[in-house]
């Protein structure tokens, strides 16, 4: 959903909804230039990837140059849905069978803590970005049905997952429809772009 200037929220208004309100906001800009710069680190994209890595590497006191046809933020972070989930794009059903279980694991409990991390990195900065922890609800479909989500559920829960596994009834007490789900803790959600304007502020401000 998009809210336009008359105010009126649409579902559809062909633009993004995270640049709604975007006028009289100030953000980390620098003009454009054609100097030739010298720094230790040129970063290509002035979106959330560039954002994090620009912060990353300026707190660790190296100089950074970022350069992107676009104004920050204006390529696909504008783009982006605000969720920043900890599940694979595979199911650690689909790990395990590739590179074993432990390996599904401690690639699973990295995706999670690395989540958690953007949560403490948002605090400590103080960074104003609608950051709020979320669960997750993996509902069964095409790629994994029923059967497939609860034998999910065994091998999270094993690995130290906490969460439930959702029948028809679990779903429908929670007002919604389906043939099973996994509802898991752990992810959360942020506006990308006000993410990624605080994240590029503070690098700006280090110098």
């Amino acid at each position: 959903m998009t809210k336009l200037d008359d105010g009126v929220i649409r579902l559809r208004s062909g633009r993004s909804v995270w640049l709604a309100g975007e006028a009289g906001r100030e953000h980390a800009q620098k003009p454009h230039t054609q100097r030739v710069l010298s720094a230790d680190i040129a970063i290509v994209g002035a979106g959330i990837t560039g954002a994090f890595l620009a912060e990353k590497f300026t707190r660790a006191g190296r100089t950074v140059v970022i350069v992107d046809r676009h104004a920050p933020t204006r390529g696909s972070t504008a783009a982006s849905t605000a969720m920043l989930l900890w599940e694979l794009d595979a199911s650690l059903l689909e790990v395990e069978d590739r590179m074993g279980i432990e390996r599904a694991g401690r690639i699973a409990m990295r995706c999670r803590r690395e989540v958690q991390r953007i949560g403490e990195l948002v605090n400590e900065l103080g960074i104003v970005a609608d950051f709020r922890p979320r669960p997750s609800l993996y509902l069964a479909g095409d790629k994994l049905d029923a059967t497939d989500l609860r034998e999910e559920h065994r091998i999270r829960q094993q690995l130290g997952f906490e969460g439930a596994y959702l029948d028809e009834q679990g779903l429908a007490a929670r007002g919604l429809v389906g043939e099973a789900a996994l509802l898991y803790p752990g992810s959360a959600e942020a506006d990308p772009v006000k993410l990624a304007h605080g994240l590029l502020a503070i690098a700006v401000n280090r110098g």
